[in-house]
């Protein structure tokens, strides 16, 4: 591990928990508790100058206790540094004089510097300092807008358990990415809360995340479609109760419309899986593993965007849920879901009946 070592990016809580883990073992390190010190601008009753004035005071001040010492610099606002440097020359003083402190410890091996703050941008003097000496660690938001968001939640849904020294099964990742939706802030505040709730624990599960997630529309719309795909009544009619008891997006005019559409999205998969599993002569698969080789064996060009742009155990979900239906029913079930279009755009049903009864209709149905 480098001497120094910056923590930073625009996910302000994935920033604040990989510093106090790094705080935390950098602390374990010494010999005594007294060769720690932390100064932390968010709870110093201090102007900002006032905290870097500290910090360059803790860097030039000798233990008394030990050799080895570490100083934490916690929650700079470096957004403000560094705009601030622009306008005016104080500002860019207090810059000059903390890059001043920190390369005049760059060859003293006996001091660690852990300084974490968000939103410090790359061309900032400070950002280049610590990647030429010290340890980067740029810890972002995933935007809804990559192409690979879903891969990319994932994966950090499973860094973050791994990090914490849990296992998490499939189903607990996709139920933790469904209920965040596209808000990071949220995804980090449903992984910090599964965590508390599974501490003790060495593996999370589905019904851990049920238990403690928020009941957010997103995820019941979500949890609906995966209900029906299922066959599972009394999931179904959980989820529609859930979405009753929160208040709609803003932006959105009726809630049972998507729950409508996300649901006939789902069948789409289901179909395009049962189609593909057919082609390629997958049958008789009960495992995710054995699934997702025979899977990644095939040239992506024959399967649809719909399955190879999606994660593998998503695909295993449909494959396992199209297994549940034959052509037959699929077909009826389509034309159920356009009829309670039709219901609802038309105003002359009950809303809610109306997706009752279409639940109903796709729970009952039996191979």
């Amino acid at each position: 591990m480098k001497n120094f070592i910056l923590i930073t990016g625009n996910d302000e809580l994935s920033i604040k928990r990989e510093a106090m883990a790094f705080s935390s073992s950098l602390k374990n390190s010494l010999s005594d508790d007294a060769s720690f010190e932390m100064i932390d601008v968010d709870t110093e009753k201090k102007k900002l100058s006032e905290s870097i004035g500290a910090f360059i005071d803790s860097v030039n001040t000798p233990s008394f206790f030990s050799d080895k010492r570490v100083i934490w610099f916690k929650n700079v606002p470096f957004d403000i540094i560094c705009e601030s440097e622009k306008k005016t020359k104080e500002d860019t003083t207090l810059k000059d004089i903390l890059l001043e402190a920190l390369n005049n410890e760059v060859t003293n091996e006996n001091l660690k510097i852990l300084i974490n703050g968000p939103n410090l941008p790359k061309k900032a003097a400070i950002y280049k300092f610590f990647k030429e000496n010290g340890q980067l660690i740029e810890l972002n938001e995933i935007s809804s807008f990559d192409p690979d968001f879903q891969a990319n939640v994932t994966a950090k849904i499973r860094d973050f358990f791994k990090n914490d020294g849990k296992r998490i099964n499939n189903d607990a990742v996709e139920f933790i990415a469904n209920a965040a939706g596209t808000n990071s802030g949220r995804l980090s505040a449903e992984m910090e809360k599964v965590s508390a709730y599974t501490d003790g624990k060495t593996a999370v599960e589905v019904e851990d995340c049920k238990a403690i997630c928020s009941k957010t529309y997103e995820m019941a719309v979500w949890a609906f479609s995966e209900a029906l795909a299922s066959k599972n009544l009394k999931e179904a009619l959980y989820s529609l109760n859930i979405l009753i008891d929160n208040p709609q997006p803003k932006d959105k005019s009726s809630p049972e419309l998507p729950l409508l559409y996300t649901a006939a999205r789902k069948f789409k998969d289901i179909l395009n899986m049962k189609s593909v599993s057919q082609q390629l002569g997958i049958r008789g698969i009960l495992n995710y593993y054995n699934f997702k080789a025979k899977l990644e064996s095939v040239d992506k060009s024959l399967l649809p965007d719909a399955i190879s742009k999606i994660h593998p155990f998503k695909a295993f979900k449909s494959y396992e849920q199209s297994l549940r239906f034959n052509e037959r029913e699929l077909a009826d079930i389509f034309s159920t879901l356009l009829n309670a279009n039709i219901e609802l755009v038309s105003g002359n049903q009950t809303l809610r009946l109306v997706l009752e009864n279409l639940t109903s209709s796709i729970c009952a149905k039996q191979l």
